[in-house]
């Protein structure tokens, strides 16, 4: 059960969510696979608030990439038995000073421990210089003994340069926790995260496909891990790679390259090497292309289908996760199926 320290100051029991948007669900099955990592092992009753935990997150803008985490902490702590702990997050301490009392009802839960998460998330970044990352362990670790100890902060960064360790974690927890009168804590709570969340790949450790809208695609998760990476990087006209940065068919041929799957350099191109299919048949892992963005003609933009509505790509605000139907009113829209990729 995790304990908060706000600056120094022991507080009590605490929480965890985010920065941006964008992000899949897929089924909702003991392997539970999401688009940007994994999470393994849940139990039915923590899942069974998979979609609450990710309307919270979508109200708050807190990226959905990061759902597998937050269904991790309400597994560590509660095992998502509701009736026994309606605090499913146990977040009350997290909140205290709030208009509620520390006894939440499971909806107040979601919505404190979000929004906890969502400014731990806040810290990792001011902590380590970048955006967080749910595929980054080191993120994900840093958040897990924040969800414990916001004092592991400010220490991080002054000691050990922001940057994630094991032996950083162990120092903190014999050597500098005590000091401030809150015990020796739990060490080996980021180790029990990683038993229900896997950063590495975006795959569950029992499967090698991810499940989306009740079909498999092997290579979904790489392409999509691969395409979070970059996240909030400047749009660069006729990038292919991370070095020069990306357009909009750089990106997308750069991210399949790494599934193993060879695409043309182009979005025209890319267009000629798909299979036409229409939006109802779309899926994740289906590229969509746009008519007339600009005065070249053809097919002159591309991104990577997420399902639900959205889309990761490169455009002039950066590469991001976005809205389809934004596109769609402006620009005639298509939907490819690469060959052979099934």
């Amino acid at each position: 059960m995790p304990f908060i320290l706000i600056g120094f100051v022991l507080v009590g029991t605490a929480l965890l969510v985010s920065l941006s948007g964008g992000g899949i669900g897929t089924d909702t099955s003991t392997n539970t696979t999401l688009s940007t990592g994994s999470s393994k092992g849940l139990s039915a009753k923590t899942l069974r608030f998979k979609d609450q935990i990710q309307a919270e997150m979508e109200k708050q803008n807190v990226p959905t990439s990061w759902l597998g985490v937050l269904l991790a902490h309400v597994e560590v702590e509660t095992h998502g038995n509701a009736e026994k702990y309606p605090d499913i997050f146990q977040a009350s301490e997290s909140v205290k000073g709030a208009n509620v009392t520390n006894a939440l009802t499971t909806e107040q839960s979601i919505h404190y421990g979000v929004l906890a998460f969502k400014n731990q998330l806040a810290s990792v970044k001011s902590i380590t210089g970048h955006d967080p990352s749910p595929t980054n362990e080191g993120d994900v670790n840093i958040t897990s003994v924040l969800y414990n100890a916001p004092a592991f902060g400010p220490w991080l960064k002054k000691n050990h340069g922001g940057q994630w360790s094991v032996e950083a974690n162990n120092d903190f927890y014999k050597n500098v926790l005590p000091s401030y009168g809150a015990g020796s804590g739990d060490s080996n709570y980021w180790k029990k995260i990683l038993q229900y969340y896997d950063p590495s790949t975006g795959q569950s450790v029992t499967a090698s496909t991810v499940t989306v809208s009740g079909e498999s695609e092997s290579y979904f998760n790489t392409v999509i891990a691969e395409a979070k990476k970059y996240e909030g990087n400047p749009y660069v006209w006729g990038g292919s790679n991370p070095t020069t940065g990306f357009d909009c068919s750089g990106l997308v041929q750069w991210c399949f390259k790494k599934a193993g799957i060879t695409l043309p350099r182009t979005s025209q191109q890319q267009w000629s090497d798909v299979t036409e299919i229409s939006e109802s048949q779309a899926k994740a892992g289906d590229l969509v292309f746009f008519e007339g963005t600009d005065n070249q003609g053809g097919m002159t933009h591309v991104g990577i289908y997420l399902g639900n509505g959205k889309m990761s790509n490169a455009e002039k605000s950066g590469v991001k996760v976005a809205n389809l139907s934004a596109w769609q009113k402006l620009y005639k829209t298509h939907f490819g199926k690469i060959k052979g990729a099934n």
